[in-house]
């Protein structure tokens, strides 16, 4: 089975599940799901599994999760790619925060034992891996500050650069960084 965070009709707000208006919609290519035996890509995920409501980190609190990057195993179980580590059903609920978007809730006493389990072992898992859009916009902020340090610099040195432009730019470009 699969936990839900609030009753169908409800949002998870502030930690709090406050009642809305509009339907609740489950959408079917939502959350990828295992089951090697007898996969069925006609069913949508609450067809698969059998859905309940009931919160089991509202005493703990919980961690939250991308729903894209993680998976359902047959038995309601939910298999943390980023982490190599499956919960049980009882240490997770599904939070419906938009009309059509769920997190994942993961209670914070399990994720404890998961970071502290993964920390352990660095060299076997990856903690928080680098995604090559992190990479990506990283380099572009390094070009930024680089070229704007270079225009502070010509124009600083330049002589027929310094009029009120060139002061401008230099006050722009040393924002930057």
């Amino acid at each position: 089975c699969i936990r839900l965070c609030c009753p169908f009709g409800s949002r998870l707000v502030k930690r709090k599940c406050i009642a809305q208006q509009g339907n609740f919609i489950f959408l079917e290519k939502m959350f990828g799901y295992i089951n090697d035996s007898s996969r069925n890509e006609n069913k949508k995920i609450n067809e698969l599994f059998l859905l309940i409501v009931h919160n089991p980190c509202q005493k703990t609190g919980y961690h939250w999760f991308n729903p894209y990057n993680t998976f359902f195993l047959a038995n309601g179980s939910l298999y943390l790619s980023h982490y190599n580590t499956i919960i049980e059903s009882t240490s997770y609920c599904l939070a419906n925060i938009a009309q059509d978007k769920f997190i994942v809730n993961v209670c914070s006493d399990i994720m404890k034992k998961i970071t502290n389990e993964t920390i352990r072992h660095k060299g076997k898992n990856v903690f928080f891996p680098i995604s090559s859009i992190m990479i990506v916009f990283s380099c572009g902020q390094l070009g930024v500050i680089l070229s704007s340090l270079m225009m502070f610099i010509v124009y600083s040195i330049q002589p027929e650069l310094r009029n009120i432009y060139g002061f401008i730019l230099r006050i722009y470009s040393g924002l930057i960084f």
